[in-house]
């Protein structure tokens, strides 16, 4: 019997005692009877009184307390019982408790899965996107990287007398970017639109700010300089705002764009940083 049952069993000794009680208050008149040595016998009806009053006073004490005896006893089991029942609700309430946090745990593991099925997907057809991209210039097909290379000389030629003053970024900005669409359209709208996809689900998702920023760098990371510059220059124009302030969300710096000389320029300019606070971000 291991040492939890033991706890658990209720002492029999108040019951032990009840018994006794009621043998000896049995017995108690026979003792008497002994010890007086009294000869009782029974010749007529009317000496049944004093026989019956004789057993009653001898034995009535004895089967009261033999009567506590067992009260105590029911009251100990009752205990005992209302105790168990309680561990019980307890025992009950934590298995609840830690059903609850397994069913949690597991819509939680589903949701990341499908997450990550939806977010890799949505990865690969932006690889597809960048891969189907095809623009002509002077007479010639570029694809893939090569066509977003292409599109980022298009975007420098029209800022390169600009780096004066802020206004005069600004407004090449919006005239190159308008020229850009007009010039390569539905490849470079699709491109972009496939992009913004991305980020947004990031962050309309449930998870927390860290998870957010894990899922965000594994797509920047396969971002190609080329692009960042695009995006960047974009995000100063009003095609490209709302990207832009999605990205400060998570990056108040635009870090990981600032890290290329290329944008450097532009960012100083137009973000009125100092030289030194660069070299940091270098």
């Amino acid at each position: 019997m291991t040492k939890k049952n033991k706890n658990e069993k209720v002492p029999q000794g108040w019951f032990a005692a009840g018994i006794g009680a009621i043998f000896f208050a049995l017995a108690i008149p026979f003792i008497i009877i002994y010890i007086s040595k009294t000869d009782i016998k029974v010749k007529e009806l009317g000496q049944l009184g004093p026989l019956g009053d004789f057993l009653g006073g001898s034995t009535i004490g004895l089967l009261s307390i033999a009567s506590i005896f067992f009260i105590i006893h029911t009251i100990l089991i009752q205990s005992k019982e209302l105790s168990l029942q309680r561990k019980e609700l307890s025992l009950t309430r934590e298995e609840l408790e830690k059903t609850r946090e397994e069913h949690r745990t597991s819509n939680l593991n589903m949701k990341e899965q499908q997450f990550d099925n939806t977010f890799f997907n949505l990865v690969d057809n932006y690889h597809k996107t960048i891969k189907d991209i095809s623009i002509r210039k002077n007479g010639e097909y570029y694809q893939g990287r090569s066509a977003i290379n292409v599109m980022k000389k298009f975007l420098q030629k029209g800022l390169y007398d600009s780096y004066g003053s802020r206004d005069a970024m600004q407004k090449a900005l919006n005239d190159s970017i308008d020229g850009l669409i007009k010039k390569f359209g539905y490849a470079f709208d699709h491109y972009f639109k496939t992009v913004y996809t991305v980020l947004n689900m990031v962050h309309i998702s449930e998870f927390s700010i860290k998870t957010k920023l894990m899922y965000l760098k594994i797509f920047l990371s396969m971002i190609s300089s080329d692009e960042k510059y695009l995006l960047y220059c974009m995000g100063f124009t009003t095609y490209g705002k709302e990207t832009r302030e999605l990205l400060l969300k998570y990056d108040s710096e635009l870090r990981s764009f600032v890290e290329f000389d290329e944008i450097k320029e532009i960012y100083k300019l137009m973000e009125n940083s100092s030289t030194s606070h660069l070299e940091d971000t270098e």
